[in-house]
């Protein structure tokens, strides 16, 4: 298992540990994020396994034709539909050279590890924002939150321009580390 492979996993442990412990009367609570509730941030996460997976098995991440929106994505059990995108993800995956397969990513065409090492922030913050929502444990793994941190700071012109995050707010004097990050991240904490 690649490094890249190896902290993009952890992230979706988190995600997994937070997804499991939402309440089902939260599945229509606001997230941070200002456009979703906490089902579409589910969906979200479970379409980009979809995407991945669908991107190492012959077909595009972004695939072809209509998508489903990310409620119908997440499903009546958002739990279930995690659990199968990720299983699908895990078994493309175990596919000896699917780590070296050229994705073509919103970011470019790269290998797939490199793209994991690029996604491993879109989980780590989607997890997040689904406990925050939820009102769930929020804590991240700390290693991640450095890595994604050192990571994603030389790249703030860009992931603005994008529209992959929001403006930078001011974090609170003497916040953590995982409090900046998410802060950089245009988050509200």
């Amino acid at each position: 298992m690649s490094e890249n492979f190896a902290l993009y996993c952890r992230a979706l442990d988190g995600f997994d540990r937070v997804i499991r412990s939402v309440p089902s009367d939260k599945w229509q609570a606001q997230s941070p994020c200002t456009e979703w509730k906490a089902i579409d941030v589910a969906g979200h996460v479970i379409s980009v396994q979809l995407g991945v997976t669908s991107g190492l098995t012959g077909g595009s991440l972004a695939g072809s034709g209509e998508r489903p929106s990310l409620r119908d994505l997440a499903g009546d059990d958002p739990v279930a539909s995690w659990d199968a995108a990720r299983a699908g993800l895990m078994e493309a995956v175990a596919v000896d050279g699917a780590l070296e397969k050229v994705l073509k990513t919103p970011f470019g065409e790269m290998p797939a590890d490199t793209f994991f090492g690029i996604i491993v922030l879109d989980a780590l913050t989607h997890s997040w924002d689904l406990a925050r929502a939820t009102g769930g444990d929020d804590h991240l793994d700390p290693e991640l939150v450095s890595v994604c941190s050192e990571r994603i700071r030389p790249l703030d012109e860009a992931i603005r321009g994008g529209g992959f995050f929001g403006p930078a707010r001011e974090a609170p004097e003497g916040a953590d580390e995982q409090t900046q990050l998410m802060a950089f991240l245009g988050r509200e904490v």
